[in-house]
């Protein structure tokens, strides 16, 4: 047991340096304009940051508010419309109340960390 315990341990120690040097990007949102929108309106929004690979997905703290991707005009021969990089149409619903909602980006490299989307008239 003496020496199994010596093998685990030289092992953990071996592996800790290739863990360490194996990281993800972490994916930031540095800006948003529009900040916001009006209830009963949809804004397109443009998102700008650091490691946005493939940004899909929006996801707001309010379900009255939504997004989709901003798909790009399709040319006869391609096989789908196309997702303009970083574009989203956010619906506000007209029952949202007016106030600064957090908001996600999900992408390839994860969700960013929460954003300010402001709703007022």
């Amino acid at each position: 047991t003496l020496r199994l315990c010596g093998l685990v341990a030289a092992c953990g120690a071996a592996a800790a340096p290739l863990a360490a040097q194996q990281s993800w990007p972490v994916p930031r949102l540095t800006g948003v304009f529009p900040l916001g929108g009006k209830p009963g309106t949809t804004v397109e929004i443009t998102l700008s940051g650091a490691d946005l690979d493939g940004v899909r997905e929006l996801r707001f703290s309010h379900p009255g508010l939504t997004a989709q991707p901003v798909v790009a005009q399709g040319k006869p021969y391609d096989e789908a419309p196309k997702p303009q990089p970083n574009r989203f149409r956010v619906a506000i619903a007209g029952d949202v109340p007016a106030g600064v909602y957090d908001f996600r980006a999900i992408g390839l490299y994860g969700p960013t960390p929460p954003r300010a989307f402001l709703v007022d008239s």
